[in-house]
Formats: C-alpha cells, sequence, structure tokens
C-alpha cells in the first residue's frame, strides 16, 4: 500500500471519499440538503450540461488486485479504452489495468495488466490519462532517484507496449501529482507534488518535447497543494487545476492563449458552502463544455456547465445507497458525456450515462 499512497499526498492528508450515483432528491427544493450542502446555485436548466441518473454499470477488480482499485480513472474520449490502477495481490506492486469497451459495455476481464518497469518505486497513482482513441497512455512516476517523470505508452494490440515509448523528466522534484492528456494527444499537463506550478508539454510529431513548453507558476493565494488533479480539453483550449490546500478548496480554469495557456486563471470554482475539502479531483470532458469535480466532507461530486462567467453548478450526485463513506474520489468524462467515477475503497468503477435529451453545445 506505501507504494501506491504516500502520506505526503494530499489525498491522503484530506481521506479522501468517491462519490456518484442518484441526483439528490433535496436538489429541487429547499438550499440546504441532507448532507449540509448548500444547493442554491444549482442552475440545471441553464447549464445545458446532461443529467446523470443511477449507474448503468459496474467495473469490479480483478480477483488478482488486492486493493485500491479505481484510485484513479481515466477513459479515452471515444469511451472505448479504460484505465486505473490497483495494487497486484501476489507483488504488492501497484500496475495498470486496461479495459476495452465490448457490445456490452466494459466486461469483467481486462486486456491487459500492465506493470511498472523495474526499479521504479512510485507509479500508476500519479496520475493516468489516454488519448481520444486510446492510442496513447500516459503514467505519472517516480524515478528510483526520486524525480518525477511521466511514461508515454503506445498502443500494441489490445493493449499497450510492456516498455514505454517515452520518458519524460519533470524539471522538479519528487513524484507526480497527476498528469492530464487533451483527447488529441498533443497537449500534456502535468504537476508535481514538489509544486512549481503546471508543466506543459507539446508534442512533435510522434513525440512529446523533453521541456515543458509553458510553465504556469500557481496563483499568488495558492497553496503548496496547487496542483493535486487536473484536466485539460481536446486541443489545449482548456485547462482546470484544483487547490486542495487553499481554505475549503478551489478549482483554477486556464483559458488557451497564445498557442498556450494564460497565466492566470480566466475563472475560479470555489467550494460551496457545506463543502469543506472540495477540488479532490477534476475532470474535463474533451469538448470544454463540461467540468466535473469530486471531494469529500460530505463525499460528492459536482457537474459544472459554461457560462458567460466561467462554469456554472449545474447537479450535485451523493452516493450510491449502502456505500460507505470513505472512498477514494476519481472521475472521468467521455465526449458523449459517459462519466466514470472510481471507488477505490469499494473496488469499484461507477459507469453513468448522460440523459439521452442532453445537448452540449454551450460554447466557452
Amino acid at each position: 500500500m506505501a507504494d501506491l499512497i504516500r502520506p505526503t499526498r494530499a489525498i491522503v492528508a484530506l481521506s479522501l471519499a468517491a462519490c456518484g450515483a442518484r441526483p439528490d432528491a433535496a436538489l429541487d427544493g429547499g438550499m440546504i440538503d441532507a448532507r449540509g450542502v448548500d444547493t442554491s446555485s444549482i442552475d440545471a436548466s441553464a447549464s445545458g450540461v446532461p443529467t446523470y441518473g443511477d449507474a448503468r454499470q459496474l467495473v469490479t477488480a480483478p480477483a488478482s488486485i488486492e486493493g485500491d482499485f479505481g484510485l484513479v480513472v481515466a477513459v479515452s474520449a471515444d469511451g472505448s479504452t479504460l484505465a486505473t490502477c490497483g495494487i497486484d495481490a501476489s507483488s504488492g506492486m501497484v500496475v495498470v489495468i486496461v479495459y476495452a469497451r465490448g457490445e456490452a459495455g466494459f466486461g469483467a476481464t481486462p486486456v491487459q495488466i500492465l506493470s511498472p518497469p523495474a526499479a521504479t518505486p512510485y507509479w500508476g497513482s500519479g496520475g493516468l490519462s489516454l488519448s481520444s482513441d486510446g492510442a496513447v497512455l500516459v503514467v505519472g512516476a517516480e524515478d528510483p532517484a526520486g524525480h518525477g517523470e511521466v511514461l508515454v505508452y503506445a498502443r500494441s494490440g489490445a493493449g499497450f507496449a510492456t516498455a514505454p515509448a517515452q520518458t519524460i523528466a519533470l524539471p522538479v522534484g519528487p513524484a507526480v501529482w497527476t498528469n492530464a492528456l487533451s483527447a488529441d494527444g498533443n497537449t500534456l499537463a502535468v504537476t508535481s507534488s514538489a509544486g512549481g506550478g503546471v508543466y506543459v508539454y507539446r508534442r512533435t510529431g510522434t513525440s512529446f518535447a523533453a521541456a515543458p513548453a509553458q510553465t504556469i507558476a500557481p496563483p499568488p493565494a495558492s497553496s503548496s497543494f496547487f496542483g493535486v488533479s487536473g484536466g485539460v480539453a481536446t486541443d489545449g483550449a482548456l485547462l482546470a487545476i484544483s487547490d486542495t490546500g487553499v481554505g475549503r478548496g478551489a478549482v483554477a480554469v486556464y483559458a488557451a492563449s497564445g498557442g498556450g495557456f494564460a497565466t492566470s486563471p480566466t475563472a475560479s470554482l470555489p467550494a460551496p458552502a457545506g463543502v469543506s475539502s472540495f477540488g479532490d479531483c477534476v475532470a474535463v470532458r474533451p469538448d470544454g463544455n463540461e467540468l466535473v469535480e469530486s471531494g469529500d466532507q460530505p463525499p460528492h461530486i459536482q457537474v459544472y456547465g459554461p457560462s458567460a462567467s466561467g462554469f456554472d453548478l449545474a447537479q450535485m450526485l451523493e452516493l450510491p445507497a449502502g456505500a460507505p463513506g470513505n472512498l477514494l474520489p476519481s472521475v472521468a468524462v467521455t465526449a458523449d458525456g459517459t462519466l466514470f467515477v472510481g471507488a477505490a475503497a469499494m473496488s469499484r468503477i461507477y459507469v453513468y450515462a448522460a440523459s439521452a435529451d442532453a445537448q452540449l453545445n454551450h460554447s466557452r
């Protein structure tokens, strides 16, 4: 377990809990729901983002995985490939588990269980991301000397090559906190638990440049937890980065500017009243028209849609019936709005379909 979750990481310090499932019945009336959360700012009709009901599928851990399945979740924009991490029962090592979607969804048996390279002490839980067609997998890691790096894997058959096609060493510090790959595979945003901001890499030809094309410095009011989670839209048009150490947590949104991103946030999402741990995980829909946030205290998932001022809260989801309150959250969303929620404490991933009549045609 120690190889997967480090005590220095915010996701441990904040004791995260994953969320998902039915829309909160209290959203239709009153300002404070049963969890003590202020829901008065929710405006589902104006946002245009999809609404979510009960999970349509449940992906459970293989028998060979002993824990933390679903701690990190990545899905390709086309919904064909799902990747998550877990601890292999026989070796005690973190592995990356890859699923392929079939006619009935994602089957019970993964197409691949990918082991870390030799002498890589920290791997997998430092972020996973996939390109739109599932042809590229990016894994956050730490090298034997304790420096952060990301490993880029290329598709091979039903899974991925067992050796990375490229290794990118971060300019500073230890393990990768998170990485986010745009759906087109050309923009990669990486953050380190050493701080220093967000490193943005651009693909040139078949690989990423070894040095970041841009470094986004933490905002003046940020904490050392800036970058604990992040999401990036297709073509690098939108970048969202969370900071769980500022007050009750916040998410900063950066718009594209001059071939990169703006150096200052163009929008900021504060924690709603009643939520004391906000931004533990954040994901951006590939077209940039939906932002999903998850956190605990109380456990929740919030869905935001674009507005003239940035993003407005459209829906808050609560835990499935009977689920414990100590789930570790991770979220990912496909191009059609299908939402994936990792529940590591239950070793499962919930899959939610967007409402059939939802139209995500709002411009940023």
